[in-house]
């Protein structure tokens, strides 16, 4: 468990140096032909029932509560993000924007896409000292049908894919969010010492 502090603080300095990627151009596509999978309005709320599990899937500890909470909006580079706040895996603050059906935060990474896409977004080398090098991308490979308190779903998956070289035993560590129509219904951080942290949606509030 000593692991865990210090790999959510690199994963913390990993979003902080991500490379900018251009911005989705817009194809004149219309935001009425494109699903909604991270709808963004200030006083939008998600909440969450965390679990952790260990390397063999078995529940431990006790069950925490999370928020994720549109709180707020912002000018950046003449643009307009809105403020997020969140304290899974750790207190933060996310700015997003929606662009044409993406969603993209303030460092040119894609959060979700109009829909699956093979296609690999910010893969990309870290060093972090002199022997260790962190490999990170994020993808959207597919659709799932997820079973959610609110029925099943038929959910965007984004997985995030992180290795450290070296790394702890070869594994690949796989984050994995599951978005809906209605926003994010699932959302798990894995950390260096094999354990999942896993959040399930329990409510929700949509602005009209």
């Amino acid at each position: 468990m000593k692991r865990i502090i210090p790999f959510v603080l690199l994963l913390l300095t990993l979003n902080a140096c991500k490379k900018d990627d251009p911005v989705p151009a817009d194809n004149g596509t219309s935001s009425a032909d494109v699903p909604t999978y991270f709808p963004l309005a200030i006083g939008n709320y998600w909440v969450y029932n965390f679990q952790s599990y260990d390397p063999d899937g078995v529940p431990f500890g006790t069950t925490s509560v999370d928020s994720l909470q549109v709180v707020g909006d912002s000018l950046i580079n003449d643009e307009l993000y809105y403020q997020l706040e969140t304290s899974k895996p750790v207190e933060r603050t996310l700015f997003l924007r929606e662009d044409n059906g993406y969603v993209v935060s303030a460092f040119g990474s894609i959060m979700t896409t109009p829909g699956p896409d093979s296609e690999v977004y910010n893969a990309h080398y870290n060093v972090i000292s002199d022997d260790t090098m962190h490999f990170y991308f994020d993808q959207f490979p597919r659709t799932d049908l997820i079973t959610t308190n609110f029925g099943n779903e038929e959910c965007l998956a984004q997985e995030s894919v992180h290795e450290m070289f070296p790394n702890f035993g070869g594994a690949v560590i796989i984050d994995t969010t599951y978005y809906a129509s209605f926003g994010p219904v699932e959302r798990s951080y894995s950390f260096a010492a094999g354990t999942t942290m896993k959040g399930v949606l329990t409510s929700y509030h949509l602005e009209e």
